[in-house]
């Protein structure tokens, strides 16, 4: 998936954790039960565990890959 500067794109986590690996750019990761946000960088990846709505923002021009584990 590419993402330009500043897109949103957001997914639900139900049962199975996903995996979000970062191929370009830079990552802006929110979890709808988690505290915390997270930046991801090319060649990192973020494991959304806790079940409900994850948005990614692009903070550059990002490439990514989304994969239910």
């Amino acid at each position: 998936m590419r993402l330009a500067p500043h897109a949103l794109a957001s997914f639900w986590v139900r049962r199975s954790p996903v995996r979000v690996t970062c191929l370009g750019g830079i990552l802006w990761i929110t979890c709808e039960q988690d505290l915390e946000d997270y930046v991801v960088q090319v060649g990192q990846q973020f494991i959304a565990r806790s079940r409900g709505q994850v948005v990614v923002h692009a903070l550059s021009t990002a490439r990514l890959v989304l994969e239910a584990l």
